[in-house]
């Protein structure tokens, strides 16, 4: 496929093959991320925003601290905290990281598992076996007092080593889809909006969804579907509104439910359909809101959305390599885990993201 060479860059779309309907992607070399002039981070915000999601190849010299610099050009004016309100930049490790890990001493870090998220969980001897699903599909955000963070940048240090993994749908429709381990595959949520009925944009381009205070919070009693896209139906386990900690109206997010991007100006479907606790829908601007507070009447509106974009020819397993950094726009992408055998051994991935200055629009 053609390529751009621009002050030094060559950007590559990322081969997809031909039963693959995805739009986005591309590969990036001849850049330090050390070192990046403004003509060529201008070069490389054009490249991210066009292309959703890059892979700046060959990083492997990029420190912490230049890590956390070349995310924060993109909003010079975010606070310097991570996306969920961490004061310290997220790393997303998995294993034994090393007698040393950037001043991390003897560190051994487990994480969540699909084994405890899923309502209907595979079983170990099944991930051991080289069988695994999506973990959950979403977007980097707090939806809580912080606003959404406008790129993520995920640098791959190690990633394990094993066979080839096989995703299964596990939803009776016999679906697979191969995978490298310790990778994280994505959906683009401006392909998801072109795929939209005239109907169902009409209602996109009107409608809000008001979220959840203290999100995660509120639904960490639930399970994920096989397919890690909703909670399933009925299962009732969202923490009772007496149960939580308060909160401050002021910091209720309510967004619209289509986001564009800062630079095509495309539309994005954007909602994180998990968290929602109410839809305001209308169909015209001038139309009476219809607004729905049943969290299964919402989580099955949505689904009904978003399905269509779970499906191998839509969806990418990025293929970063180790010293890559994968950057994504945040404001238009999904994106989620897939869980591989702890005898694959460790994955270290050092993930930046900052709460923007301003909502998504």
């Amino acid at each position: 496929m053609p390529h751009a060479t621009v002050t030094g860059l060559k950007i590559t779309p990322i081969e997809v093959g031909p039963e693959s309907d995805v739009k986005f992607g591309a590969t990036i070399e001849g850049v330090d991320l050390n070192e990046v002039d403004e003509e060529t981070f201008q070069t490389l915000k054009t490249a991210i925003f066009t292309n959703q999601l890059v892979i700046i190849k060959g990083q492997q010299a990029l420190t912490p601290i230049n890590h956390f610099n070349f995310v924060q050009r993109f909003d010079p004016e975010a606070p310097p905290i991570h996306g969920h309100g961490n004061v310290e930049t997220s790393s997303s490790r998995t294993g034994y990281q090393g007698k040393d890990h950037f001043g991390l001493k003897e560190v051994d870090f487990k994480t969540s598992t699909i084994l405890n998220t899923h309502a209907s969980p595979p079983t170990k001897e099944d991930i051991d076996a080289g069988y695994t699903r999506f973990g959950r599909w979403h977007i980097d955000c707090a939806m809580y007092d912080l606003e959404p963070p406008r790129v993520t940048a995920l640098r791959c240090i190690k990633l394990p080593v094993g066979p080839e993994q096989t995703i299964r749908w596990e939803d009776g429709s016999g679906t697979e889809m191969k995978t490298a381990p310790g990778l994280t595959a994505f959906y683009s949520c401006e392909q998801l909006y072109e795929m939209l009925t005239p109907e169902e944009r009409a209602f996109a381009d009107n409608s809000m969804v008001a979220y959840a205070p203290h999100p995660y919070l509120w639904i960490s009693r639930c399970k994920q579907d096989s397919l890690g896209m909703t909670i399933p139906q009925h299962q009732g386990l969202e923490i009772p509104q007496d149960e939580m900690p308060p909160h401050e109206e002021s910091k209720l997010k309510v967004y619209p439910m289509v986001w564009h991007n800062e630079v095509t100006g495309k539309p994005a479907f954007m909602v994180h359909a998990i968290i929602a606790k109410k839809l305001l829908l209308k169909n015209a601007p001038d139309a009476d809101v219809s607004a729905i507070d049943d969290v299964n009447e919402i989580r099955a509106w949505l689904y009904n959305i978003s399905r269509r974009m779970v499906e191998p020819k839509n969806i990418m397993i990025a293929p970063y390599e180790e010293g890559d950094v994968a950057v994504w726009n945040n404001r238009c992408m999904q994106h989620t885990f897939i869980e591989y055998p702890e005898s694959y051994g460790p994955r270290t991935m050092h993930q930046v993201n900052l709460p923007a200055s301003i909502p998504p629009s």
